[in-house]
């Protein structure tokens, strides 16, 4: 936390960051909440969740060379500025009386365009204002206030719209975005872009950073092993609803809990991980983590108690938080600068790719195997991932051997 105290950078993209977080989450719930109950219920809903990955999925590649040729606060600030006057523009529209699945389409869309942009920005943004040392500790800052803004905007978004009705809460949303750019603005810092970045063509590099990422063994190997375990990892929030209802018998107050156990433990992870030293020996550590990991995992194929699969779900939110924080460290420090945005623009791509194909897998899979067969086998699978951790140093060096001789 003195972090916060100390560099005053660092303070001014906390909050804002935090802010602009929160107001997507509200925003989220505001836009499922309206298309449940005014748009046609689950159809509904589909398309609008389907308009909210696709921008990410499509402009990726782009969005991390546009990053890296640019300022990234000035990015981050236009990026939250408009985020936060199209949800004004929308208040107008439903002032009107002008709504249907579309519109609503169409905005998230261009929200969670804009916010890959903000997303890719952010992550190239934190190792240029703090230190190397204090990298760790800003990210699981970071991570903590992205969970906590999550949770409380998921929480209190029903009630924002219960009480200031639909086009209050977008209002709200709207002004927490603009107070985020207010924020950024404000964040000071010296940046240089080299010319070998502004100089060079859109498509040119697009392709010499999918080079870069695929030569780099740490960076490769985290990012599919990242997605990997994703895959076969996010399939428990398919499959939670059916624990739910089908093994513990439960209603919605109890799978809610379920629900939010697992960004709890990533939460309280962040917490901890910004008091303590930065660990010496990640990959052995993202091992160890990954091999309990699957052994949670596993363990929630034959649990039929509600409070001990809460607090399995608690110790997977841990475990899950302590990799993504290790990960974007590791990224951040072994990304030339001048690649960071592609980078991470490539890793986001990656993950959004994967995850409905992973969503869609379990669905076959349940044509084959029983819930509790599925969960096993994914927990087994995501330990022996976890290994391979183990050989990314090994391999790194060895290709470095391999230039120099």
């Amino acid at each position: 936390m003195e972090l916060l105290l100390r560099n005053k950078n660092f303070f001014l993209l906390f909050l804002g960051t935090l802010l602009s977080t929160l107001g997507g989450s509200i925003f989220f719930i505001s836009v499922v909440w309206t298309a449940a109950s005014e748009l046609g219920g689950a159809t509904a809903v589909s398309i609008v969740l389907s308009f909210q990955a696709l921008p990410i999925i499509i402009t990726a590649p782009f969005v991390g060379l546009f990053v890296d040729k640019r300022k990234k606060k000035n990015i981050l600030v236009s990026s939250s500025l408009i985020d936060g006057f199209v949800l004004l523009f929308f208040a107008v529209l439903l002032k009107m009386n002008i709504l249907d699945i579309w519109i609503l389409s169409i905005t998230i869309f261009v929200q969670q365009f804009v916010g890959s942009f903000m997303g890719s920005s952010f992550q190239t943004l934190i190792p240029l204002i703090v230190e190397d040392e204090d990298l760790s500790k800003a990210n699981s800052l970071f991570s903590s206030a992205n969970m906590l803004a999550q949770l409380v905007g998921l929480g209190i978004g029903g009630i924002l719209v219960a009480f200031l009705g639909l086009q209050g809460a977008v209002i709200f949303n709207g002004l927490l975005f603009i107070a985020s750019a207010i924020c950024e603005i404000f964040i000071n810092y010296k940046e240089e872009i080299g010319k070998i970045v502004t100089e060079i063509k859109t498509f040119t590099g697009i392709k010499e950073g999918f080079v870069y990422a695929w030569k780099k063994i740490e960076i490769k190997g985290l990012i599919l092993l990242e997605g990997a375990s994703d895959f076969f990892g996010l399939a428990i929030f398919v499959l939670l609803p059916v624990i739910t209802q089908e093994i513990l018998k439960i209603g919605a107050e109890g799978y809610g809990i379920l629900q939010a156990m697992s960004s709890v433990g990533s939460l309280v992870c962040g917490i901890l991980m910004s008091f303590i030293t930065e660990v010496k020996r990640k990959y052995l550590w993202m091992t160890i983590f990954g091999i309990i990991l699957g052994i949670t995992f596993s363990m929630i194929g034959v649990i039929s108690s509600f409070w001990i699969l809460a607090v399995l779900l608690f110790i997977q939110g841990l475990l899950i938080g302590y990799d993504n924080i290790i990960i974007s460290v590791i990224l951040q420090r072994e990304t030339d600068r001048y690649y960071r945005g592609r980078v991470f623009s490539f890793r986001s791509m990656f993950n959004s790719i994967l995850r409905p194909i992973g969503y869609m897998f379990v669905s076959l899979l349940l044509l084959f195997l029983s819930i509790n067969q599925l969960i096993i086998s994914y927990g087994i699978i995501i330990a022996i991932l976890s290994l391979f951790y183990l050989l990314i140093p090994y391999a790194s060096k060895r290709a470095k051997v391999e230039e120099q001789g």
